[in-house]
């Protein structure tokens, strides 16, 4: 799972991405069998040219304004037209996957004025600093249900014809 730490200085991604790493550490042996987690700091300009993460983590360097406008930055570039793959084989266009978007805030503005502000453009607010399970605990459940699962097709072959190691479908 990619998770892209976002946020205002290079000094605050690596604080915000020493929280997370500090975060799942702490989980570790709670946690139990789950994939590999790949934390990656990214500023805003950095995050519209690298491959889509499974979940993004505006960090505590903005303020609540900031955020928010980063946070609908997000949105927007994730589900652009760009981001829709076109036809499936049914004929009808496939809705564009959301990538969810959590906020950690500072507990300066950690109040219900600012979850409220945020309810409708990220998954969940966090603050600085929240019990490492809540905050583990969310970035799982949002980025297992988020993961893309490419289409494959099933061929089956009756009839082959072919030499030792060289099987042909006609």
């Amino acid at each position: 799972m990619k998770i892209a730490c976002i946020d205002s200085s290079a000094q605050h991604r690596l604080i915000l991405k020493s929280l997370l790493e500090s975060a799942f550490e702490a989980c570790r042996s709670f946690i139990g069998h789950a994939e590999a987690i790949s934390i990656v700091p990214y500023s805003i300009d950095e995050i519209a040219i690298q491959r889509k993460p499974d979940v993004c983590i505006v960090g505590p360097g903005f303020t609540a304004d900031q955020a928010a406008g980063v946070c609908l930055q997000l949105r927007k570039h994730f589900t652009s037209g760009a981001e829709i793959p076109g036809l499936l084989g049914t004929g009808a266009l496939s809705m564009p996957e959301i990538v969810p978007i959590f906020v950690v805030v500072s507990h300066e503005i950690h109040e219900l004025r600012t979850l409220r502000r945020f309810e409708q453009i990220a998954a969940d607010v966090f603050h600085s600093g929240d019990r490492p399970a809540r905050i583990v605990h969310k970035i799982l459940q949002c980025g297992k249900s988020a993961r893309r699962t490419r289409a494959g097709k099933t061929v089956a072959v009756c009839g082959v014809k072919g030499g030792v190691g060289a099987t042909s479908i006609s």
